[in-house]
């Protein structure tokens, strides 16, 4: 939420995993399925994130919950003693647009108007800005803190979040079509760890990082996707969310400054990514592309 300090850590309850069954497993950690109640699942992240990371997420997809976007209600902040997350309502019969996508391809293009049409819904939830973090506020403060990032590069940046909008409405953070998930025709939101509230262009901005920006291998992992159907994908829902305005030199000026901004969140998030996203940043897209092909081979050969 705002800060750190209004968390109070220390309170996860403490869960026994012989309770639980697991039943996938994605980036940050593994979902489980509870033994005795069937209609409770748990959200286990990596022992590398952070109890505050957890209990950051746990809050705020709380709190949502009360706002009233649809995503799956939350119950407690636990551990298994060396880990952390939370339980929480267990969306039975649930697939990802992307899982759908994966096993009907036919389904791409529709499925990527109803991504646009949530995605709007979403964006139209006027948010308290006392209960979350603004993302430009988020983003300067992550920029100011890398020391990955040149001092004029973070200049640009800066000059790209000026060109935001500081509106109080929703942004995902981790906006993609594998962060939403459908069950007896209802919709839900998940992974709202990111949460913040401003210009939703910055959400466009994470699909169109992934679509462009992404090692072809590492969005096949994640989404079951060809990184063409991918692209096809975003293409289709910008059409459809942004309209008439769509292709326009204004939005895309924009959209480029909010791309940045979502580029250098990648290095700052994981500093290791600046040798391959550093070039970009610095205008060098030749030199970024080779490294983008090196990188797509190595991935490939080791996997």
């Amino acid at each position: 939420m705002k800060t750190d300090k209004e968390m109070e850590l220390g309170q996860a309850r403490l869960i026994d995993l012989k309770d639980w069954e697991r039943s996938g497993g994605g980036g940050t950690g593994w979902s489980y399925i509870n033994r005795n109640d069937s209609s409770i699942m748990l959200k286990l992240n990596k022992k590398e994130i952070p109890e505050e990371v957890s209990y950051h997420e746990y809050l705020i997809s709380n709190t949502l919950y009360g706002m009233g976007i649809s995503c799956p209600r939350i119950f407690d902040f636990v551990t298994d003693g060396t880990r952390f997350g939370m339980t929480m309502e267990r969306i039975r019969g649930k697939k990802s647009y992307v899982r759908m996508i994966a096993d009907n391809p036919e389904l791409l293009e529709p499925l990527a108007k109803d991504f646009a049409a949530r995605s709007r819904e979403f964006h139209s939830i006027r948010c308290d800005t006392t209960k979350f973090e603004s993302n430009k506020e988020k983003c300067r403060r992550l920029f100011a803190s890398c020391p990955e990032l040149p001092d004029s590069v973070k200049e640009m940046l800066y000059g790209c979040l000026d060109s935001l909008e500081d509106v109080p409405y929703p942004v995902h953070g981790d906006l993609s079509p594998g962060n939403i998930i459908r069950a007896n025709g209802k919709d839900y939101w998940i992974d709202l760890g990111d949460f913040t509230y401003g210009d939703p262009d910055m959400d466009f901005a994470s699909l169109a990082f992934l679509a462009r920006y992404t090692p072809a291998k590492v969005v096949e992992y994640i989404f079951h996707l060809t990184r063409r159907q991918f692209k096809r994908f975003v293409e289709i829902y910008g059409r459809e969310y942004y309209g008439d305005r769509w292709g326009s030199g204004e939005l895309k000026q924009k959209l480029d400054a909010a791309l940045s901004i979502r580029v250098a969140l990648t290095i700052a998030n994981r500093p290791r990514a600046a040798k391959l996203y550093l070039p970009l940043l610095r205008g060098r897209k030749l030199k970024f592309a080779i490294i983008m092909g090196f990188a797509d081979i190595l991935i490939r050969k080791f996997n």
